[in-house]
């Protein structure tokens, strides 16, 4: 079978067996107990056998209930819908059924599958030849069905079982978990009744409708039926070849992705990699008919929709088939073998799998030069003939053309210059070929203008083209293991993901066609489908570009999340290229959701769609340009950097000879004074508070205040201790060394104006040097002129520095402010091994900005120079050799933890609630169902989201400016919105739901107080724990959870385009099956946000595990109601999905559904909550109540806003 990321086995999967005791345990409340045994999982819960027991025993049910029907349509009906739907999701229990509880082999239990088995077939088989009218070919076809093919797969059942119980305790237990449970039960069986609720929501939306006719959901029915039998056939493979095949023979017969890009194959491989591909091919086929309405206009559309599963079904047979023959041919020979486990390890070390892998083979170079001379022929004859079809294929296999083109130019990147010119002659046949004969196509048009574009076409893509050789020269120059990574992730499984969205696509334009009877009516449809896979190419070369950067590069040049989560030190080009990929991904969503609208409008796809493009096209240019430019500067400044760092250790060298000795250089009359102020500030015991370190926890940092003295403002001094390993001499060279290469290259990043040595006294422990640090925006600069002075005791040095009063000509107006700085560094060397040195750095600060400055700009401002500290520790610290080898230069920038969130996303969450107010009124003084209560119902869950992600973005933020903000964002929300909500059901004299207005404002005003709270509780996390939340939680999820829901809008939006303004109630079930996902979204966002808030001992002590899911043992009773309930929730979920995109009357069962799902998840967030809150108590009654650190937030109090914020606020009203 092929590679999976997720297949029980390799050492990435989830081991529910392998977690501590603590994971499992509950809140602890008495002394710990004394470790036990780990208790393996080696059968599955019996609810899980009870429940495919009434799957099976369901289908035979149906069976019966329509075959005792007398009418005829009953039976056609039992034979060609029901039996359709169900027969896969049976089979699949069935199927699962026997490998659930594989040892027990007692009596009443192998009754009981019997009996399961039996009801399935047989007795089902039975009413159905009873209640059927007499026919020899049925009966002689069911009687073969029962005498040889059922028996012979329940004995094939049985025999698998009992390999299964074979299996050691260890993997047993990672069988049961991963593959029946989580791969078998609850994604399996989950796909399967998502595709079953297609179809039954087309026949009760042909019944609302007044057709009882359920050949109008042939399409569905087919597409449904073939995609369960394909999902079907794979997890019982699945599921019986992991399970009977030990694990180092199945690992030898997978294929892995390597061995396809280097077509290094066996006969077995290359079968499962064919079938699999095909297998893939006709799934897709399927899913591009999923949701199709009406029935076959004719046989040979029938008989294709049937075939396509069929062929896919065949070919994941024969892949089983061939993998089964090999595995048991390589247990026979290992069987033969008494030395086999040697010889495994042998083969397993001389495999194909330890070679690094520098290239593709030219078998995907050639394949893409057949693929692009096709494109060309089909344009050319599309020229000469002005046939209108060779247009229309072009049109569709135009992106998968260039993706394919595209993996030929980077497959092999490290090739001489001499196959420069198949490169270029590849892409001349192709591009210039096909534009060239587009061209001469339009001109016998006489449209001259699109000639020109196809002129202006063929020079675009000739840029691109040179701008892709030198990103192939970047690639050629990456590392072997980067080169190898990046061939198999980003070009070859990168390349089929993108492969497989565009022929998903693609085949969406089929179902369109097979529902239209032609491509003749579908021209909207496919030009929705050129325009999004346009965007998928140009997304899939972006991550072209990213991924052919060197590991050690690849954080400071690519984005990371903490980068955009503070929307600060991202260059004006991210930041507008961000702003593209937002406007592409908009325009994405938007014809994705056009694609199943009934009536469109030709022009707003052609502007959206060419907006999309012209965005995409600008982003990947740009991606190509800057990294090239950035890596080219980068590979020089890593020249620069090692120059620079040798002539640094030189002088340091050089600084440290002359400290030796007790006492070194002695002080001169004036330097004497410097040395007693500074040691006045460490003389100082007490009124010390300690500051979290920023940069690392190697570093102890505190923190105090000095009253001022006359004309003084911002008096704030700061202590950093930390051990460095080195002698303390180097550590005081390189303090000393102010104006080192490496830290002049450092203020040049961070952007500061000036910073040099004054050469005025000729002292041999003296330096004076000038320093201008930039200041955030609208604050001056501050200018620093400061003299450095170090003498030297007995394994000590002192190294003290004091701001002096003199005029230096920096030769530009810096506009700066000259600010005053006083401190020391106090270095000893600590007794270690003869081997290894190491010394205790203390550094005191004291520091006054001068000016008006506001508090928290000096509280930054501390930890940030004494940041220092962490610097001496990094530059010395003592790595093994293969750390330096692989390290590099050890220049990686490491991010610092995000404390809060940018007000970009705080202005945009802003204004997303002022615009679902405002709907809500404007729907509160209009009559009937309208367009803005159709689009406050699918708004409100994106409000509920980003205001519920707004509260906790910035939880150290305690000042009385940021509180009125949260009280008035939730007044423009939640009050006005129920105001409005109120005076429109008044209107309409629904007294019932102007109550339950007033109801959901009373819980909405709980849940805000309950929000604030939680900021407080979330501010106290330590700073890891708290970027991460900000980061992967807050960020990363809720805007995964937005951009969903945008999705389900936009459908929404597709309706209503196609329906007149008197049609809106068309579009209720639409609107309410989204509304309802999106509340779902909404509320799971928010569990996982109150989930993450706590510390992660207590989220251990809540948490489910596979083993607990799989047995139903050790959970609590709120953990089983929960489960209950999330299982209703699912299924609800399903049926909504299902129900997007369906025109007509309001189907009240839809609604009582959603509702009750809306009902069962309610209540899991409530249970969540609640035992979170009481572990939480109880984890603070363990560890004896909170810190007395100091905490940024405390020195923060009094903060107001800054106008960069007020300018991220504004910039957010400009996105919405």
């Amino acid at each position: 079978m092929a590679e999976e990321t997720n297949d029980g086995r390799d050492g990435d999967e989830i081991d529910a067996d392998e977690l501590s005791s603590e994971t499992l345990s509950p809140l602890p409340t008495t002394p710990p107990t004394p470790p036990t045994t780990t208790n393996h999982v080696t059968e599955c819960a019996t609810t899980y056998s009870v429940l495919m027991a009434c799957i099976t025993t369901g289908y035979a049910a149906i069976y019966a209930y329509f075959a005792s029907s007398s009418n005829s349509h009953g039976l056609e009906k039992l034979h060609d819908f029901w039996i359709w739907i169900m027969l896969p999701i049976s089979v699949s229990a069935m199927g699962i059924s026997f490998a659930l509880k594989p040892r027990r082999e007692d009596r009443p239990y192998k009754v009981f599958l019997y009996a399961q088995y039996f009801i399935l077939t047989y007795f089902a088989e039975f009413l159905g030849l009873f209640w059927t009218p007499p026919n020899t070919s049925i009966i002689v076809e069911k009687s073969i069905e029962c005498l040889v093919v059922y028996p012979a797969l329940f004995m094939l059942g049985m025999k698998s079982r009992s390999r299964i119980a074979k299996l050691t305790d260890k993997d047993l237990s990672r069988f049961l978990t991963n593959d029946v449970v989580m791969g078998g039960v609850i994604i399996g069986l989950g796909q399967l009744t998502f595709l079953m609720f297609a179809s039954i929501q087309c026949d009760n939306g042909n019944f609302i409708d007044g057709v009882d006719d359920w050949r109008q959901c042939n399409r569905t029915l087919y597409s449904s039926a073939g995609l369960g039998g394909m999902v079907t056939l794979y997890v019982l493979i699945k599921i019986h070849v992991s399970g009977v095949v030990p694990q180092h023979i199945l690992e030898k017969h997978t294929i892995s992705m390597k061995k396809i890009l280097a077509m290094k194959m066996n006969d077995t491989e290359s079968v499962q990699a064919f079938g699999l591909a095909t297998a893939v091919g006709c799934a897709l086929y399927s899913l591009g008919g999923y949701g199709a309405d009406g029935d076959f206009r004719s046989d040979a559309e029938e008989q294709l929709a049937f075939t396509m599963p069929s062929i896919g079904a065949g070919c994941l047979l024969l892949t089983a088939a061939a993998e089964m023959v090999a595995i048991r041919r390589e247990k026979k020979r290992q069987e033969e073998d008494s030395d086999s486990e040697q010889l495994r390890q042998g083969e397993s070390s001389s495999s194909f799998s330890e070679t690094v892998l520098v290239e593709a083979s030219s078998f995907w170079f050639y394949s893409a030069v057949l693929a692009t001379t096709f494109s060309s022929v089909i344009c050319v004859a599309g020229a000469a003939t002005m046939d209108e079809r060779y247009n229309m294929l072009i049109t569709i296999a135009l992106p998968i053309v260039v993706l394919v083109y595209g993996g030929s130019l980077t497959c092999q990147p490290r090739r001489s210059e001499k196959d420069l010119w198949k490169l270029r002659l590849h892409f001349a046949s192709f591009i210039y070929i096909s534009q060239i004969a587009n061209a001469v196509g339009e001109f016998r048009k006489s449209n001259l203008i699109k000639a020109g574009f196809h002129f202006a076409g063929a020079a675009a893509m000739t840029v691109l083209f040179h701008f892709g050789l030198q990103l192939r020269a970047a690639i050629g120059r990456l590392p072997d293991k980067d080169l190898e990574r990046f061939l198999i992730d980003v070009v070859l499984k990168g390349g089929l993901e993108t492969l497989f969205s565009i022929l998903f696509l693609l085949f969406r334009t089929t179902k369109c066609a097979f529902e239209e009877g032609g491509l003749e009516k579908c021209h909207d449809t496919s030009r929705c489908a050129m325009f999004i896979s346009g965007y998928l190419l140009s997304w899939h070369a972006t991550k072209l570009v990213q991924g052919g950067v060197r590991s050690e590069w690849r954080k400071e040049l690519n984005l990371s999340i903490e980068k955009i989560a503070k929307m600060r030190d991202i260059s004006l080009r991210r930041g507008v290229q961000g702003f593209l990929t937002l406007v592409t991904t908009v325009c994405a969503i938007f014809l994705f959701s056009m694609m199943s609208a009934e009536r469109m409008d030709w022009t707003t796809i052609e502007v959206v769609g060419l907006l999309g493009l012209v965005s995409s096209f600008g982003v990947v240019i740009s991606e190509i340009y800057s990294s090239l430019q950035a890596q080219t500067r980068r590979a020089e400044e890593d020249i620069e950097i090692v120059r620079g760092r040798e002539e640094d250790q030189e002088k340091r060298a050089r600084v440290a000879g002359k400290m030796r000795g007790a006492m070194g250089e002695p002080l001169v009359e004036d330097q004497v004074p410097i040395f007693q102020a500074c040691e006045e500030l460490l003389g100082e015991s007490s009124g010390w508070k300690a500051l979290k370190s920023r940069k690392g926890a190697g570093v102890e940092m505190s923190m105090k205040y000095f009253l001022p003295e006359k004309g003084e403002r911002n008096i704030g001094t700061g202590k950093a201790v930390g051990v460095v390993d080195c002698a303390a001499k180097e550590v005081a060279a390189w303090a000393m060394d102010f104006c080192s290469n490496e830290k002049m290259r450092i203020s040049k990043e961070e952007g500061n104006p000036a910073r040099f040595e004054l050469v005025e006294k000729a002292r041999e422990n003296e330096r004076t040097f000038a320093s201008v640090r930039a200041m955030p925006f609208p604050l001056h600069s501050r200018e620093f002129i400061f003299r450095m002075i170090w003498k030297s005791e007995e394994g000590k040095v002192f190294v003290a520095f004091e701001s002096v009063e003199e005029d230096v000509d920096y030769r530009a107006k810096l506009n700066s402010v000259r600010g005053f700085t006083r401190g020391m560094w106090v270095i000893e060397d600590l007794p270690t091994s003869p081997t290894s040195r190491q010394c205790r750095v203390t550094f005191v600060l004291q520091l006054a900005a001068a000016g008006f400055v506001p508090t928290w700009a000096v509280d930054r401002l501390i930890p940030m120079a004494l940041s220092a500290v962490q610097e001496a520790i990094d530059e010395f610290r003592q790595v093994s050799q293969e750390e330096s080898v692989n390290g590099g230069l050890g220049t990686e920038i490491e991010e610092e933890p995000v404390e809060e969130c940018s007000w970009l996303f705080v202005g945009v969450s802003f204004h997303l609630t002022l615009i679902f107010a405002v709907l809500t009124m404007l729907n509160a003084f209009t009559v009937g169902i309208n367009q803005y209560q159709l689009m406050s119902y699918i708004i409100l869950p994106i409000s509920i989201t980003s205001f519920v992600m707004v509260i906790v973005s910035k939880p150290k933020r305690t000042d009385i400016g940021y509180k009125r903000f949260l009280y008035f964002h939730f007044f423009s929300f939640a009050i006005i919105g129920e105001i409005g909500a109120v005076i429109g059901n008044f209107q309409t004299g629904d007294v019932f739901r102007v109550y339950f207005a007033i109801f959901r404002l009373f819980c909405e005003c709980l849940a805000f107080r309950h929000g604030l709270k939680l900021r407080e509780s979330i501010a106290k996390l330590p700073p890891q724990e708290l970027s991460e939340f900000l980061c992967q939680t807050v960020l990363l999820k809720g805007v995964a959870a937005i951009g969903t829901m945008v999705f389900f809008s936009f459908e929404v939006v597709a309706c209503l385009v196609s329906k007149d303004s008197e049609d809106y109630g068309m579009c209720v079930n639409t609107s309410n099956a989204a509304m309802f996902l999106s509340l779902y979204l909404a509320i799971l966002t928010a569990m996982s946000i109150f989930n993450k808030s706590v510390p992660k001992s207590v989220q251990r002590e809540t948490a489910w595990t596979l083993s607990s899911i799989a047995t139903l043992n050790g959970l609590k009773w709120w953990q089983r109601l929960q489960g209950g309930l999330m299982a209703i929730v699912v299924l609800s979920s399903l049926y909504l999905l299902s129900e997007l995109g369906v025109e007509g009357k309001r189907h009240f069962m839809m609604m009582y559904l959603s509702a009750g799902g809306l009902g069962c998840i309610t209540v899991i967030a409530l249970i969540s909550m609640i035992m979170l809150n009481r572990g939480r108590e109880e984890h603070a009654q363990r560890e004896g109540g909170g810190h007395g650190d100091l905490e940024l937030s405390e020195i923060r109090t009094q903060r107001t806003f800054t106008t960069s914020e007020v300018e991220d606020g504004t910039f957010a009203l400009a996105v919405v």
